[in-house]
């Protein structure tokens, strides 16, 4: 049954109880999880729903009744009727309320390369002192040594929480709203509170601990002392140790509404900016649903609190882990993102599987360009619910029976699509019979490119692209151009947990063949590019089994079913507790908070780097990862490395030493070029010296690169010491053909030969197999369990079909 589906039934599609459950669809409604846990409301506990806005230029957030949670974004808690009438009041004005977002080192410093950064300061520094690094993530384990001075004391400054209000700091509360009761309720406490709680002068309260446990794992990465009370030494000490810690834990489960992060984001800045203090803020959260091209207001408003105007302002967001391909026994590759070319001379059906699941709700978001003309609809297993929509407008489905379902076509201020941005949001909500397909419908003429997410039931496996991609899976708000956004590598396949024999893995992605080498990309993670062309992650750092404190709540030993709990250890034992307060994860969740840390300690030492200078010192002095990288396009400039930092902060002189060609290397931000010049796909050149190191002082007036079947978009521009950049574009009318692309030093080839086929439609190009994904299930919980139930919701289905993941006792 088709209807329509003005501005307040959209909203209540999204908003008011539907039949099949006696829960909203708002409620059920999640992000993909960076890593999967547990899915947390969007109605707050007072039945509220978070919208954010982008407010118009010289709008205040205080004339439309929000409350500005970033510059130029504001923010509010409405019941249904009160987000109604405000919709109605407001029509023209853009709300976004999709799902929220969700969270996503002893040998890390090996690849890091710490010691020898730290070899090269005066003794006693490089480790972040002086340096606030903050958290928004589940909590943090207050009690844990990590976190702890020598005398016992705590190392955080300010903890700011979920609970209600304390009146302990009456001031601060009413500043972030956490008495406002149009905003969430929140508490703020003080070193001297935690303080208070250590030495038992006042109760632990539930808001200042982490169930989840990602939180405490994530902040150890980052800035923990890597101390133990069983007498382990430093050896899984973060890398900026001695830094300060702010940490804001949004809400109880671990699902954080935009208005959260940037509350929270923006307390951490404000208390550095108090005692005098640079900070880097960690964001190891993301989701699938949103514009990706920085138009949100999570993008930017977190974009908004850095810039050129900010110095000793930094923000890290983890890219996700969205970039998995997946064998459905039926030679397709699915994903959660997928492009497509849409022509006059045919509908386009983009074919969409939810396995394993009869019922749930899910989400597209619908990306075209500007010149674009695309008419969206949608067919379910029992026949076209919706036929192709046109730009400007919207239709609604309704069986009568509690399934919904909606198109919304290019309407800003109908949904949360916005004037920046250009596309649609389809959804659906309610049953279906179990196998069915779903598709989306394109006609018109434009290159789409699509994002899918699910909740509910459906979110238990997921809900994918039968014709999926790699790239152009990063994760909002990692997306926004001038956020730093992290992928992974591969840190360990092998470890010794307490009071068990040497683990190790026997794959770790589709690639392996059997061998797996560490410091390869993560198969799951997220990169670029984003619909504007931006090469995506910057940077990439270990992230697949990195060692870090673990909060008493989630140690599995005490606690089951948690992100430690492994159910594939072998002998059911506790696989990833590798030290008495230590234990491994996996994600980029973790990759993050690694470069988190690199980012204080250059802090440290100059504490007016702004957000672009940091971006350019850590990927000129990015090193090559040593493993598998596949074509390169998913690793940004490359490894961070602080080994050659300090070279790269200190100001170029002049050089004609050449460089090491067998050392250097290049990179491209994206897999496939498309028939359109405007198009650019981004490149990297990194120059380096036998030794490593970069390679200095040179003009760049012998780099070359050819280009066949394309075009030569940008030159060669020197970014920062042995950095260069360009960019490639295809013209128009060269679909179905390939582009040739080679780098040159003095007339000598660096790297081999580059082949990017030309076209947008993993449809018609047919799908990339890929035959399972992590040997190594051993990080999945129960899909009830906490923060960290395996990275991929496809996990636990997909092991039923194709039993590849496992990890083996080998003898030590």
């Amino acid at each position: 049954m088709r209807s329509s589906v003005g501005r307040a039934a959209l909203l209540a599609l999204f908003f008011v109880p539907s039949v099949a459950s006696a829960e909203p669809a708002a409620v059920r409604l999640v992000r993909r999880v960076e890593p999967f846990v547990r899915p947390h409301p969007m109605a707050d506990r007072s039945g509220r729903i978070p919208i954010t806005v982008r407010l118009p230029d010289g709008v205040s957030a205080e004339t439309l009744g929000l409350r500005e949670v970033a510059p130029g974004v504001g923010a509010a808690r409405l019941s249904p009727l009160a987000l109604e009438t405000f919709a109605s009041e407001h029509p023209s004005l853009p709300l976004f309320a999709g799902p929220g977002v969700r969270p996503q080192l002893d040998r890390v410093a090996k690849w890091l390369g710490t010691e020898d950064y730290r070899a090269a300061m005066p003794e006693g520094t490089g480790l972040g002192a002086g340096v606030v690094v903050g958290v928004v993530d589940t909590g943090i384990d207050v009690t844990h040594p990590a976190f702890r001075t020598e005398d016992g004391r705590t190392r955080i400054k300010w903890l700011l929480t979920w609970g209600d209000p304390q009146g302990t700091h009456p001031e601060l509360e009413a500043a972030y709203g956490c008495t406002d009761l149009a905003q969430a309720p929140c508490a703020v406490y003080s070193a001297e509170d935690i303080d208070a709680m250590l030495s038992n002068q006042r109760a632990i309260p539930d808001d200042v601990k982490d169930f989840a446990g990602h939180g405490t794992h994530v902040a150890g990465i980052a800035a923990g002392n890597g101390r133990s009370l069983a007498g382990e030494g430093t050896k899984f000490a973060g890398v900026a140790p001695d830094a300060s810690l702010v940490v804001v834990s949004p809400s109880p489960g671990g699902g954080f509404e935009d208005d959260l992060v940037l509350r929270g984001t923006r307390f951490i800045f404000d208390r550095a900016s108090e005692e005098n203090m640079p900070a880097v803020v960690n964001l190891s959260l993301g989701g699938d649903f949103g514009p990706h091209d920085g138009t949100s207001p999570l993008e930017a408003g977190l974009a908004a609190l850095v810039g050129d105007n900010q110095p000793g302002r930094a923000i890290v967001v983890a890219s996700g882990n969205s970039g998995g391909l997946y064998d459905l026994g039926d030679e397709t590759a699915a994903g959660i993102y997928t492009e497509v070319r849409v022509t006059e001379h045919g509908p386009v059906r983009a074919p969409i599987v939810v396995p394993g699941a009869s019922n749930g709700d899910v989400f597209i978001w619908i990306h075209y360009g500007e010149a674009d003309v695309v008419s969206v609809g949608l067919e379910a297993p029992d026949g076209t619910w919706i036929t192709p929509v046109p730009p400007g407008d919207d239709e609604g489905y309704d069986d009568g029976e509690g399934t919904t379902g909606a198109v919304v076509n290019d309407e800003p201020g109908r949904s949360s699509i916005t004037e920046d941005s250009n596309g649609a949001v389809a959804v659906w909500s309610g049953s279906w019979e179990e196998g069915g397909e779903f598709a989306v419908l394109l006609e018109g003429h434009g290159d789409v490119q699509m994002w899918i997410t699910a909740s509910g039931d459906a979110a238990e496996n997921g809900a994918y692209f039968r014709s999926g991609k790699r790239s152009g899976t990063i994760n909002t708000p990692a997306s926004h151009p001038r956020l730093l956004g992290v992928g992974c590598t591969l840190n360990r396949h092998q470890w010794v947990p307490v009071g068990s024999p040497l683990i190790a893995i026997s794959a770790f992605g589709p690639d392996d063949d059997g061998e797996i080498e560490d410091d390869s990309l993560c198969y799951f993670s997220a990169g670029g590019p984003t619909p504007l062309g931006v090469m995506k992650p910057e940077i990439v750092a270990p992230g697949a089994f990195v060692a870090s404190a673990m909060s008493e709540e989630a140690d599995p030993r005490t606690h089951s079913g948690g992100m430690f709990d492994g159910p594939s250890c072998p002998d059911d034992t506790k696989c990833y507790v590798v030290g008495d307060h230590y234990a491994l994860a996996v994600g980029t969740s973790m990759s993050a908070p690694v470069v988190a840390g690199a980012v204080a300690v250059l802090f440290e030492q100059d504490p007016s780097l702004t957000q672009a200078l940091v971006t350019d010192v850590l990927q000129a002095s990015a090193r090559k990862p040593e493993g598998k990288t596949g074509s390169g396009v998913l690793m940004g400039a490359g490894a961070v490395d602080l080994r050659h930092a300090l070279q790269v902060l200190a100001e170029e002189q002049p050089s004609s030493e050449p460089p090491d060609l067998a050392q250097s290397y290049w990179v491209l931000g994206a897999a496939s070029a498309r028939p359109d010049p405007s198009w650019l796909v981004e490149g990297l050149v990194q120059l380096r010296r036998a030794d490593g190191s970069v390679a200095s002082g040179l003009d760049g007036s012998l780099l070359r690169v050819e280009v066949e079947g394309g075009l030569y978009a940008r030159p060669l521009v020197k970014s920062r010491h042995g950095t260069f950049s360009f960019a490639l574009s295809a013209p128009y009318a060269t679909g179905g053909t390939k582009m040739r692309v080679r780098v040159l030093y003095d007339g000598q080839q660096i790297g081999d030969e580059m082949v990017l086929p030309i076209g947008v439609d993993a449809l018609a190009t047919g799908p990339f197999r890929a035959d399972g994904g992590c040997n190594c299930m051993t990080v999945s919980s129960s899909s009830s369990g906490g923060a960290f139930a395996m990275l991929v919701p496809l996990a636990a289905w997909a092991r039923r079909r194709r039993p590849r993941q496992r990890a083996r006792a080998a003898s030590r």
